[in-house]
């Protein structure tokens, strides 16, 4: 996370943008100054698409990402744990917009 002390960090940041990942990563990063607000929405496979939010965030599902205006979004990866996983599921969605790891 030292990386977002640095403000060009999130330089190639485009709106909408989805975090994927709501773990302890997210919740710690989220309160620095650089990271790119607003957020959109929070993909979380455990919460995700039963009408919770975080922070007045909703929580979805990544069928999020088939729809219209956010299929050119930026995914900012927050997961540490499962970010290899993360990419490949995107990669096989087909999904065309940006993708960062926020670590």
């Amino acid at each position: 996370s030292k990386s977002l002390e640095n403000m060009n960090y999130y330089k190639d940041i485009s709106f909408p943008v989805i975090c994927w990942g709501m773990g302890a990563h997210l919740r710690r990063i989220f309160l620095k100054s650089a990271f790119p607000k607003p957020v959109s929405a929070i993909i979380d496979r455990d919460r995700g698409g039963h009408g919770e939010s975080w922070q007045g965030i909703p929580l979805v599902t990544a069928d999020i990402l088939r729809e219209e205006q956010y299929a050119q979004s930026t995914v900012l990866i927050t997961s540490v744990l499962y970010a290899d996983e993360i990419k490949h599921q995107l990669a096989n969605m087909g999904f065309s917009g940006k993708v960062l790891t926020a670590f």
